[in-house]
């Protein structure tokens, strides 16, 4: 995920950077503002839908536009991954 995050602040793309981890969303802001991008972070389970549709306005609210979304999450069968 935070390959992908730097990517696509490389490529122009304002970033959003969503964890249930606010510290592990902040690390990856950091290595795209690193690089000169833009980079929100917002906390979310994306296990819970209103989190998903409140991660998705929040998006929308801080770049204006939602163009695109890119979902690398790992749950594992009884334990998050």
């Amino acid at each position: 995920g935070r390959a992908i995050a730097v990517v696509a602040g490389r490529a122009g793309a304002r970033v959003v950077c969503a964890d249930r981890d606010r510290e592990a969303a902040e690390a990856t802001a950091g290595l795209v503002r690193a690089d000169g991008a833009d980079a929100h972070v917002t906390v979310a389970d994306v296990r819970d839908e209103d989190a998903c549709a409140a991660l998705v306005a929040d998006a929308v609210e801080v770049a204006g536009a939602l163009h695109g979304v890119v979902l690398n999450v790992g749950i594992g069968r009884n334990t998050s991954v």
